[in-house]
């Protein structure tokens, strides 16, 4: 499967399983397979990016999180997302191949989704360090205020770190 794929692994899944309402192979985003003949077939993906609800992260299945941290510091690091995407096209970066055929380049999360996504892995992994992994978190700073301020209204004991940050 190309591009976003866990929706089409899943339709896939049910499909090889003969799961009732599961679409045919054509229909599946991304798949790429071999024909009856011996030919390549190969689905287009999808032209928008692909959300995970921060709820459906199954955490729990980090049995020992105390790796997940910052050497020689007592920061226990959660990287996560607060946008998908990058508007820009910056020769030295892979984005603007990578967001070639999503129409929509640039989508944030609402902070208060963001800060709910902080405030469980803070509460369920004792996390203290957020690190977002944004291709650019500051096309709009509005989006990056709106995450702190609210940081702060729930008095959340958290450090932020922001990976993706233009500088023009």
């Amino acid at each position: 499967i190309r591009g976003y794929g866990i929706a089409p692994f899943h339709q896939l899944a049910r499909r090889l399983l003969n799961r009732q309402g599961a679409p045919p192979l054509g229909e599946i985003a991304g798949l790429v397979r071999r024909n009856n003949a011996g030919g390549i077939v190969d689905n287009p993906t999808e032209k928008s990016f692909e959300f995970v609800d921060y709820r459906e992260i199954p955490y729990q299945l980090i049995g020992d999180f105390s790796a997940y941290r910052h050497v020689e510091q007592d920061a226990r690091v959660v990287p996560m997302y607060s946008v998908m995407g990058c508007p820009y096209k910056c020769a030295f970066c892979s984005a603007p191949a990578q967001y070639q055929e999503i129409r929509k380049k640039w989508v944030p999360f609402e902070a208060v989704e963001v800060v709910d996504h902080i405030e469980r892995v803070h509460r369920e992994l004792g996390a203290n360090f957020v690190y977002f992994i944004d291709e650019d978190s500051f096309v709009n700073i509005k989006h990056v205020e709106g995450v702190i301020d609210e940081v702060r209204r729930r008095g959340l004991s958290v450090r932020l770190g922001f990976r993706g940050a233009r500088i023009n």
